[in-house]
C-alpha cells in the first residue's frame, strides 16, 4: 500500500491507518523512506537523462515518406469519388411523401403542435447557448451622456421595441415582472418614509423640486466640505433596510457564523434526506424558518473545519468555500497558509480579501490583495468593485471611480458559487454525512453566502453615491449609482445559482431607484435614457429569473426522490438556472 500511499490514492480511512502504522512501525518506516529515496533518485536520473539524451532530426526522413504518400492519397480521393457518384447514380429511388402525408392526418393536432413546442424550445435554447455575446454598454452609455439620444428616442419608442422582442406582450411572466417591479418600488418608498434615522449611517438627500432650495441634514451636523483625501465611513448596511422584495422569493439565509449561539448551530438529532426536500419544499412555498433550517443543517462547527483541516481530509484550497464558518482571525491566518501553497487560486484570493476588508487596519494589504487577485481572475469584475469600496472609505475618490469605470467594461462578476457548493458538499460528507445528504444540504444553500456578500457590497456603494449627492455632487453620484447597476448585471450573467442571479436583480433595482430619486431633484443630461435602459435590462433578468426558478422550484415540489437526486446532481455540476436545458 506505501505506493498509494506516495500518490495519495487510497481512502481517507485507509490513509489514516497507513500514518498510523508509519508512526509506530520502524521496519514500514524504513520502507517507506526506501521509497522516498528510490523515487528521489528516479527523479533525478530522469532529469540527468532529459539533459543528456541526444536531440535527433527526423523531419527530413519524415518529409520524405510523407511525400509519396500524399500522391497515394489523392489517387485514393480520385476513386472514391468516382464510386461514390456511380452509386448515387445507380440507387433506386423510393417515393414515401405519398405514404407520409397519408399518415400524417392519423396524429393529433394537439400532439402535433406539442411536439413542435419542443423543437422550438430546444432551438431558442441553442441559439441562446451559441449566440456570441456584444458589448454595446460603452458606446450605448457615450450616446447616453452626450444627451443626443434623447431627442429622438421617446420612452414609448422604447417600450414598443422591448414588447416586440418579446411575444405575446401580455404573457403571464411580463405581467409578473411588472408587478414585482411596482411592489418594490412602492416597498422601498414606504421604508424610506418610516425608517428612523441611524445616527451612524449615511443618509440619501432629502427629495424636494428641483425649482426649490435643497437643504442636506446630517444627524449632529452639516455635512463638511468635500475634500480630496477625505475619509468617508458608513456602518454596514442591512438588507431588509436596504431593499424590499422584488418577488414574494424569500431571501437566502447563511449558515451559522462563527460566535452565534448554540440555538442556531445544526442539531444534534439525526435528519434524512427526505427532511431535507421536505424543508426545501416548505421554503419553495414561502416559510423563511425553512430556509433558515436548511442552513442551519448545512453549517459546520468551527471545530469540525479544524479537525479536517488537521487530518487532512480538507485541503487548503477548499478553504476559500469555507472560511465563513471560522472566526475572522482564524480564517486569515488558514486563508494566507493556503495561499502560500495555491498561489494561483482566484477563490483564494477573492475570500482572503473579503476577510481583510473587515478591518480598516488592513485595507492598505486588502488592496495588495486585490491586485494579485485581479491579475489571477483577469475576467471578472468583482475585484474592481471591492477596490472601490476600499478607497472611497480611504478618501481616494479619484481612484475608486477609476476603479469603477474599469469595473464597467467586464462581462460578468462571480464570487464562485459553484465552487463554494462543491466544497461544501465534500467538507459535509468528510464530517460524516451521507453523500446525498451532503448533496441537497450544499445544492439548497448555494448562492446564499455570495447573495450576501455581493448585495453588501452594492449596498454600502450605494451608500456613497447618496453621500455624494447629498453634498450636492450629482455628477459622482450618478457614476456611483450606473456603475452599481452595472455591477448587478454583470452578477446576473456570471450566476450559476438562482440567489446568485437574485443579488443580482436587487442590487440593480436598488440602482435604479437610486438614479430615479436623482433625476426627481437634478437635470441629469440623457437621465430618461439611462433609467429606461436600465430598467429594460432589469425586466429583461427577472423575466429569465423568474422562468428558470419556476421550472426548477415546480420540479422540487412534485417529483420523486430519485428524480430530484438526479436533479441536484446536475445543478451541483451546472447550477440550477441551468437545469432547465440538463436532466
Amino acid at each position: 500500500m506505501l505506493p498509494a500511499y506516495l500518490d495519495k490514492a487510497l481512502a481517507p480511512e485507509a490513509m489514516d491507518k497507513v500514518r498510523e502504522r508509519l508512526a509506530t512501525d520502524p521496519t514500514l518506516r524504513a520502507a517507506y523512506e526506501e521509497l522516498l529515496s528510490q523515487e528521489s533518485a528516479l527523479r533525478g536520473l530522469g532529469a540527468v537523462l532529459r539533459d543528456t539524451a541526444p536531440t535527433v532530426d527526423i523531419e527530413d526522413a519524415v518529409m520524405a515518406r510523407v511525400s509519396p504518400a500524399r500522391s497515394e492519397t489523392r489517387a485514393l480521393k480520385a476513386s472514391l469519388r468516382e464510386l461514390g457518384v456511380a452509386l448515387y447514380a445507380d440507387a433506386p429511388r423510393v417515393d414515401i411523401v405519398g405514404d407520409v402525408m397519408a399518415a400524417y392526418p392519423a396524429r393529433s393536432e394537439e400532439a402535433a403542435l406539442a411536439a413542435l413546442e419542443g423543437d422550438m424550445i430546444a432551438v431558442g435554447d441553442d441559439l441562446r447557448t451559441l449566440a456570441p455575446r456584444v458589448d454595446i454598454v460603452e458606446p450605448v452609455m457615450r450616446d447616453v451622456a452626450s444627451g443626443r439620444l434623447d431627442k429622438d428616442t421617446s420612452l414609448a419608442a422604447a417600450r414598443k421595441r422591448a414588447a416586440r422582442r418579446r411575444e405575446p406582450l401580455f404573457s403571464w411572466r411580463f405581467v409578473a415582472a411588472a408587478a414585482a417591479c411596482v411592489l418594490a418600488v412602492l416597498s422601498v418608498f414606504v421604508m424610506r418614509l418610516s425608517q428612523p434615522p441611524v445616527p451612524n449611517e449615511l443618509h440619501l438627500a432629502g427629495r424636494t423640486p428641483a425649482t426649490t432650495e435643497r437643504t442636506h441634514q446630517h444627524p449632529d451636523h452639516e455635512p463638511p466640505s468635500l475634500l480630496e483625501g477625505e475619509p468617508l465611513a458608513t456602518s454596514p448596511s442591512n438588507a431588509g433596510e436596504r431593499l424590499s422584495l422584488l418577488t414574494s422569493a424569500t431571501r437566502p439565509v447563511s449558515g451559522a457564523e462563527p460566535g452565534e449561539s448554540a440555538e442556531f448551530a445544526r442539531p444534534s438529532r439525526a435528519f434524512t434526506a427526505q427532511d431535507i426536500i421536505a424543508a426545501k419544499r416548505d421554503a419553495i412555498g414561502g416559510e423563511s424558518e425553512a430556509l433558515a433550517l436548511l442552513a442551519r443543517w448545512g453549517a459546520l462547527d468551527p471545530d469540525e473545519v479544524r479537525r479536517l483541516l488537521e487530518e487532512g481530509l480538507l485541503s487548503p484550497a477548499e478553504l476559500a468555500g469555507l472560511s465563513r464558518f471560522l472566526p475572522d482571525a482564524e480564517a486569515y491566518a488558514l486563508l494566507k497558509e493556503a495561499l502560500e501553497q495555491s498561489p494561483d487560486n482566484p477563490a483564494l484570493h477573492y475570500a482572503l480579501a473579503r476577510n481583510l476588508m473587515l478591518d480598516p487596519d488592513r485595507y492598505e494589504e486588502a488592496l495588495q490583495q486585490m491586485a494579485l487577485f485581479k491579475e489571477i481572475a483577469s475576467d471578472n469584475s468583482l475585484p474592481y468593485y471591492m477596490d472601490a469600496r476600499i478607497r472611497l472609505a480611504q478618501g481616494d475618490y479619484a481612484g475608486a471611480l477609476e476603479a469603477l469605470e474599469y469595473a464597467g467594461a467586464f462581462q460578468a462578476g462571480s464570487a464562485f458559487a459553484l465552487d463554494n457548493a462543491r466544497q461544501h458538499s465534500l467538507a459535509l460528507q468528510a464530517a460524516g454525512m451521507s453523500f446525498d445528504e451532503a448533496q441537497l444540504l450544499a445544492a439548497f444553500n448555494a448562492g446564499a453566502e455570495e447573495y450576501n456578500a455581493t448585495t453588501q457590497l452594492g449596498y454600502e456603494l450605494l451608500s456613497y453615491g447618496a453621500y455624494f449627492e447629498s453634498l450636492g455632487d450629482a455628477e459622482t453620484a450618478l457614476a456611483i449609482y450606473k456603475s452599481v447597476h452595472q455591477m448587478g448585471l454583470q452578477l446576473n450573467q456570471g450566476a450559476a445559482f438562482s440567489n446568485e442571479m437574485l443579488a443580482g436583480l436587487d442590487v440593480q433595482m436598488a440602482a435604479i431607484e437610486a438614479m430615479n430619486g436623482l433625476a426627481q431633484v437634478m437635470d441629469i443630461p440623457g437621465g430618461a435614457y439611462t433609467l429606461e435602459i436600465a430598467y429594460v435590462a432589469f425586466v429583461e433578468g427577472l423575466d429569465f429569473f423568474l422562468e428558470h426558478t419556476e421550472v426548477f422550484d415546480n420540479m422540487i415540489a412534485v417529483s420523486d426522490m430519485s428524480t430530484i437526486f438526479n436533479a441536484v446532481r446536475y445543478m451541483m455540476h451546472q447550477g440550477d438556472l441551468d437545469y432547465q436545458k440538463g436532466p
